[in-house]
């Protein structure tokens, strides 16, 4: 008996569609619809958190706000004192965070001695440090609605998606140097980033492993000023690796001011923006109506759409294929 088939439309960002159609030319026997099939054997995708509460300003401050989307990094000009809410809007979404002292911009966040003091995985009272020989704490972590961060890994850059044929796409790496020459700082001496909501790990074996935290819409980290600083934050554009289910939302910084009015300018809070990203594709998948089912199922226990679910298992299981290949030197 025939198995009768449904086709499904996924909606893939270039850079997803890229990465399956190349999963399928280094491997005649990838297949799309067993990819996904399989994929439902385990939980390919959780239910959604449930929203915090919203924070609440200061008394008598001056409160800010500005929404971020995939492909922009928020820039905040802070005065000591001042305070910078980062906020889920989407929810399940990896955010960068770098940083530069304002009185000398070639000092700038490090990760590296940060981590050195307070580990891989910054919660409440971590205090992030500048590279030497300042060594000064520039913002302490003060507020933390859903603990797992992450210092160990860099920002995702062009070298990282080439390294399985996707060229030519945005990287949190471009946003950086976007926001250092936003307020002419090195474009060349980076700061590797604060990841918020990407909790890792050092393996027994020497290797790095990490997982995205669940985050929900209104959860918020908050960091305040010790000392004047420029602070850049965006929604990671990874969109292969998983580290925000493969589909970034965008981002609310509130800056909340306690110095004096005159400390600050008209310019305390912008936005700068890569290059616009290409367009999603359509991609048509035909499943055998079981596997249909399977994902209605799923979708409705966990609310995620059914064509979320099996596009991230089709990327899942391209971005796999591809890193086997090109590692093999094929």
């Amino acid at each position: 008996m025939p198995i009768v088939a449904l086709t499904i439309s996924l909606s893939l960002s270039a850079r997803q569609f890229r990465a399956v159609m190349l999963a399928q030319l280094s491997d005649p026997g990838f297949d799309a619809t067993a990819h996904v099939s399989s994929g439902l054997a385990g939980d390919p995708v959780p239910a959604p958190p449930q929203p915090a509460a919203q924070p609440a300003a200061l008394p008598g401050a001056n409160l800010e706000c500005l929404d971020v989307s995939v492909g922009m990094t928020g820039i905040a000009r802070l005065e000591r004192g001042d305070r910078l809410t980062i906020e889920q809007l989407a929810g399940n979404t990896c955010v960068d965070v770098v940083a530069w002292s304002a009185a000398d911009l070639d000092e700038r966040f490090s990760a590296t001695h940060t981590r050195a003091v307070a580990g891989a995985n910054p919660t409440i009272g971590t205090e992030l440090l500048t590279i030497p020989p300042a060594e000064r704490v520039l913002l302490t972590l003060i507020e933390d609605s859903a603990p797992g961060h992450d210092l160990l890994f860099p920002a995702c850059s062009p070298g990282e998606f080439a390294a399985i044929g996707c060229m030519g796409s945005p990287s949190c790496f471009e946003l950086h140097a976007l926001a250092a020459q936003s307020i002419g700082a090195s474009t060349t001496a980076i700061p590797d980033p604060l990841n918020l909501w990407f909790s890792s790990e050092s393996k027994t074996d020497g290797t790095l492993a990490w997982r995205q935290t669940p985050s929900a819409p209104g959860d918020r980290v908050t960091l305040a000023a010790e000392d004047p600083c420029f602070v850049a934050t965006n929604p990671c554009v990874s969109d292969l690796f998983a580290c925000s289910p493969y589909d970034s939302g965008s981002i609310r910084l509130r800056c909340t001011r306690t110095a004096g009015a005159g400390a600050h300018t008209a310019r305390n809070l912008w936005t700068e923006e890569l290059p616009t990203a290409e367009p999603r594709v359509e991609f048509p998948l035909s499943l055998p109506t079981q596997i249909v089912a399977q994902l209605e199922h799923h979708a409705e226990i966990t609310q995620v759409p059914s064509a979320v679910v099996a596009r991230t298992l089709l990327v899942a299981a391209a971005v796999a294929a591809l890193s086997a290949h090109y590692a093999g030197g094929r």
